[in-house]
């Protein structure tokens, strides 16, 4: 019989515990206005079969598993962000690929920081690319090494296909390109200063026979590279001819992400994103952080020994320097300053936070056998120091938002909340408008929508008002268009889940083709307004119940009246 080996044993127990923690209470918190975005046009998509990518989407990955998963599940809260819980859960079982580097404890510590680093933990249950992009690309990473530690051509052409799967995630992905890049020639810079040898001509055949092996291998990546791209990003419901199917997966996106992301963007103070990646890293990644610092630095200056021809060593220091390079890229390329950038520092700086967390549990084993209480009991608080923030932080993934201008002192608002994140559960709201329109769509995005003119919810306000609401069908939207559905959010998803077909009119007199003696059908089911409009929606209806909901943390209300 073969012996179980407790190294796999022990990261496979952490990847089942980490996916049991990212689907507890996987619905509860709200959809995010990011989210409800993917949601609502994943819907779309599974209600008319046509998708084509628009980089203000997202990639193509989330709404293609997203598409198939609402054909056997009905579309929620919690069965939209199942994907990403998955693989974020998953993804500690990428520590063995990096076995060949790492020592043992090294390998299970780096399992349980992919597991359960708190960063990585949140944005599993959250339904946005960054975190797919940050799997797949340290997937890709470990699948590269695996290659070259085990003389494996297979695992190369894996890689390709998670690189490709990383991309199919999001275009951000080509950031991980910079990033890596920019840390393996400064790894191999300083490997080169620090050996202070010249290259000799056995060093360049060195090189030279690595090059003959592996370029065959390389071309074979990209290939499998290029296919995986060409399946996620190839237009659905179109009727192009081949050619025109390669240029609009293969050319085309690139072209729109380059147009959308550099050339068109705004862009982001140099200061404001550094100070901010800085400080939220520090608050939010701080478990992760200093256990990183402890394993690169004890790395860099020789307090955890190289052991071999010193692979691990470089990998180490590689990842130090990535999540360095990380912090810029990231943190300068997205339009919008908020916590999710650091998922793609978090996940390369895991690497050394694994070394660190492992020396500090050698050394504490090591006080304790040799009865060094004084050096037991540094490790231990700091052991503390790092395993209570981790705890608390992890806590605020299930925490559930409130306003903080609402109670203050008295309410708990979690640290990883956005702006854009509802103080309110809308999930009822989906249940209510169903019954409301019949009960007969519940669950069913699109199907038993009445025809336009008849419809079962109707926006009211210039805030929320739109000239042809097949305008949001899919992206990209006008600049007008993306304002007014920017108010919207993230109720569109949630009323495309109840199966309800919209209108808009720009004031409450505009009811009145809907509602009162001048309407020419039933009238709408639900009814949505702001503040300001309340008294005078109101006295317009009869026979609606009142609510309002806080679609955002704070300043975002909307007044929603339900038929009786």
């Amino acid at each position: 019989m073969r012996r179980i080996d407790r190294v796999v044993a022990a990261v496979a127990a952490v990847a089942v515990a980490g996916m049991l923690a990212r689907f507890v209470r996987l619905g509860a918190r709200p959809f995010h206005w990011e989210e409800a975005r993917v949601g609502y046009w994943t819907l779309r998509y599974a209600d008319t079969g046509s998708y084509a990518y628009r980089p203000v989407g997202g990639g193509p990955l989330l709404y293609h598993l997203n598409e198939t998963l609402f054909a056997v599940l009905p579309a929620t809260d919690a069965s939209a962000r199942a994907a990403v819980a998955l693989l974020g859960g998953g993804l500690a079982l990428a520590a063995l690929l990096f076995r060949s580097r790492l020592r043992d404890d090294e390998t299970v510590a780096l399992a349980v920081v992919l597991g359960f680093a708190p960063l990585l933990l949140y944005y599993s249950r959250f339904l946005r690319g960054d975190l797919p992009v940050a799997a797949f690309a340290l997937i890709a990473v470990g699948l590269t090494v695996r290659a070259v530690d085990a003389d494996d051509a297979r695992f190369l052409y894996a890689a390709g296909v998670a690189a490709g799967l990383a991309v199919a995630a999001s275009m951000q992905a080509l950031g991980y390109l910079a990033a890596f890049a920019a840390a393996f020639v400064f790894a191999v810079d300083h490997r080169r200063v620090r050996d202070a040898e010249a290259l000799s001509e056995r060093r360049v055949a060195a090189v030279r026979s690595f090059a003959d092996r592996w370029l065959g291998p390389v071309a074979g990546s990209a290939l499998a590279f290029a296919a995986t791209l060409f399946v996620a990003y190839v237009p659905r419901g179109s009727d192009l001819g081949p050619f025109a199917l390669f240029e609009a997966a293969l050319v085309e996106p690139f072209d729109a992400a380059t147009g959308v992301y550099v050339a068109g963007r705004e862009g982001t103070q140099f200061l404001d994103a550094v100070a901010f990646a800085g400080e939220s890293l520090t608050v939010l990644g701080f478990p992760v952080l200093v256990a990183a610092a402890i394993g690169f630095f004890a790395q860099r200056y020789g307090i955890r020994a190289d052991e071999g021809d010193g692979r691990s060593g470089f990998l180490i220091r590689w990842a130090g320097l990535a999540a360095g390079f990380g912090v810029l890229v990231f943190s300068l390329g997205n339009e919008v300053l908020a916590s999710w950038v650091l998922v793609h520092v978090t996940v390369v700086l895991s690497i050394p936070a694994a070394v660190g967390i492992a020396l500090l549990y050698r050394s504490a084993r090591t006080a304790l056998a040799a009865d060094d209480a004084a050096r037991l009991a540094a490790v231990l608080l700091v052991l503390l120091a790092l395993a209570v923030p981790t705890v608390a932080l992890a806590a605020d993934a299930y925490a559930t938002p409130v306003d903080p201008t609402v109670g203050a002192g008295d309410e708990y608002h979690d640290r990883f909340a956005h702006f854009a994140q509802p103080a309110d559960d809308l999930e009822p709201l989906v249940g209510d408008i169903a019954d409301a329109i019949g009960g007969t769509n519940h669950g069913e995005p699109g199907v038993g929508s009445p025809e336009v003119g008849s419809p079962d919810a109707v926006y009211v306000g210039d805030r929320f008002a739109v000239a042809d609401e097949r305008a949001f069908d899919a992206p990209p939207l006008s600049q007008e268009e993306a304002a007014t559905f920017g108010e919207r959010l993230p109720l569109p998803w949630y009323l495309e889940r109840a199966g309800a077909q919209s209108e808009s009119v720009a004031s409450p007199d505009g009811l009145a083709q809907y509602v009162g003696d001048d309407a020419d059908d039933d009238p709408p089911a639900v009814v949505l307004t702001t503040p300001e409009h309340r008294n005078a929606v109101a006295e317009r209806l009869d026979g609606y119940q009142e609510r309002s909901y806080r679609t955002a943390l704070e300043d975002r209300e909307v007044v929603v009246f339900l038929r009786g």
